[in-house]
């Protein structure tokens, strides 16, 4: 909830979290470091033509290593994203939402 360009609707009794991105905030452009060749060619084929919300999900995946769910998927005009509150390894999920506030601002910045 900390990172800018970014708004955090809190669980209320769901097992997940919704974060948008503010208006204004993506474009087609943005990305993350992807590693591995092979892997990064997929995610670039699949960012072609895709909303910006599941372009940033495919790129997370492909650098990170952290699975979210574009919230256009769920048939609403508003870019963002769905993420699990599952996981109950508690040093588990420090990593996972230091992780994903880490690479909200690098693909933000970049």
């Amino acid at each position: 909830s900390k990172v800018e360009g970014i708004k955090v609707h809190k669980a209320q009794g769901a097992f997940y979290m919704t974060a948008l991105f503010e208006q204004g905030v993506l474009n087609g452009a943005r990305s993350l470091p992807i590693a591995d060749a092979g892997l990064r060619e997929l995610v670039e084929q699949q960012c072609k033509g895709a909303a910006p919300d599941w372009r940033f999900v495919y790129q997370l995946l492909g650098s990170k290593g952290v699975c979210v769910v574009p919230l256009t998927g769920f048939y609403t005009p508003h870019p963002g994203f769905r993420f699990t509150l599952l996981e109950t390894d508690d040093t588990k999920r420090a990593w996972i939402f230091r992780t994903l506030a880490d690479a909200l601002q690098e693909y933000l910045a970049g």
